[in-house]
């Protein structure tokens, strides 16, 4: 059985007499996959007794080798300690009756091991949130825009990192909270916990954010695969992921290396060369080689290439016209309902009306034309149509009487 609680330096002991409150209803705890998900496994109600110790399992600068991880082990199973699972710099551990109380002779040890790891949690949300916020702010305003007449993508990514946000201020606040009530705090059992990740809404968060990012990953992949380059940006990611169990196995051996810190810090300076490197060797288009284009070639409709464009669900289809003889391209989309066709006619006039140098030649030219709506976007023959449940882009002059022909055509085209 899977439970959704959030394990952190500020709840531990919560968490320790959580477990305990799950073995008596015949629920002991056997794995954390991740820290915000709990496993369980069926079992005789019994009271048994946890204790979550802080260990310096990894820092910065250093990380435990499983021999030395072994050694540690067996040590806690002499003084009647033995470890469920690790979480971080956390080890949970089924305590024996006559189990010690703790794995530390010196108190002030183990506080001193929980407030570098808050140090470092603090660091890390300080750095998340400012990129986060980004992220939510180009995402909310991609919903805001006509893209998502054209992808799913915005409307999965947008809540998602939205989320992740939300996730870092308010681990933030537990983080800052938990400091200021055990400032003066020197022993492990006189410390007072926050309640908020205990609950389930600090765990679900990261939960929600991480299905919404593959769903919005999925919809992005799907979207290249309707536009023609599947196979491109499925293999486009081979340098990325390349680069990643690179710098993880680079990380991973620094740490465990027996160095000075100042020998490490210039070892780590290294990975922006490593990424650089990567990076350069993709460009010279090794992988581009073995991406291979999906055959996707135009369709030939009454003098006009065709070229069909991937729509979210939105749009029932959007479709590029240019023309062969004369300089008119026409962009095409059908949208489910005429009040969405007039959202997205609004949402392409809006952006033009914001553009720096093209506002002052945003015109209403309704009462030129039959169509529903015509505004002229720009003075380099560049016009937008409302029609029905149709919106059209047109880079052509309208007023021209064979670029109208061609326009009614590509209206009443099915």
């Amino acid at each position: 059985m899977l439970k959704f609680r959030f394990l952190t330096y500020t709840n531990f002991g919560l968490m320790e007499k959580w477990y305990e409150e799950m073995a008596r209803e015949g629920w002991q705890i056997e794995k954390i996959p991740l820290p915000f998900v709990q496993k369980f496994k069926k079992c005789e109600p019994a009271d048994v007794k946890y204790k979550i110790s802080i260990a310096p399992n990894e820092t910065w600068g250093h990380k435990f080798s499983k021999e030395e991880l072994k050694e540690y082990d067996e040590m806690a199973e002499e003084y009647g300690w033995h470890l469920i699972d690790r979480s971080f710099n956390m080890n949970i551990y089924k305590v024996d009756k006559e189990g010690a109380e703790s794995l530390y002779n010196d108190d002030s040890y183990e506080i001193d091991i929980l407030n570098k790891g808050i140090k470092g949690e603090l660091i890390t949300i300080s750095v998340n949130l400012p990129v986060f916020t980004f992220l939510a702010l180009s995402s909310i305003a991609r919903l805001r825009s006509s893209d998502i007449y054209y992808s799913n993508f915005p409307f999965f990514m947008a809540p998602a990192v939205s989320l992740f946000l939300i996730l870092s201020l308010l681990s933030l606040g537990d983080y800052v909270s938990f400091k200021r009530r055990n400032k003066e705090v020197k022993a492990i059992k006189d410390l007072k916990f926050t309640g908020l990740g205990i609950g389930k809404l600090q765990a679900l968060l990261p939960v929600l954010s991480i299905v919404l990012i593959i769903l919005s990953w999925i919809a992005l992949v799907i979207h290249q695969l309707e536009m023609g380059y599947g196979l491109t940006i499925l293999i486009s990611v081979i340098p990325m992921i390349f680069m990643v169990i690179l710098i993880s196995y680079f990380i991973k051996k620094v740490k465990q290396m027996d160095a000075k810190k100042g020998q490490k810090k210039f070892l780590f300076a290294l990975i922006p060369v490593i990424m650089f490197v990567v990076f350069s060797i993709s460009n010279l288009g090794m992988f581009d080689k073995l991406a291979l284009k999906d055959d996707f070639q135009p369709k030939e409709i009454g003098g006009f290439s065709v070229m069909e464009e991937s729509t979210s669900f939105l749009a029932e289809s959007c479709e590029d016209y240019m023309a062969n003889s004369n300089d008119l391209n026409i962009r095409k989309t059908v949208v489910n309902s005429e009040g969405l066709a007039k959202d997205l006619f609004n949402r392409i006039l809006k952006n033009a009306e914001n553009h720096p140098y093209r506002a002052e030649f945003v015109k209403d030219i309704s009462k030129d034309f039959s169509y529903d709506r015509s505004y002229s976007l720009s003075d380099e023959n560049s016009y937008l149509i409302l029609k029905g449940k149709m919106v059209l882009e047109v880079d052509g002059n309208i007023y021209d009487d064979k670029v109208a022909k061609y326009i009614e055509k590509i209206l009443e085209a099915k």
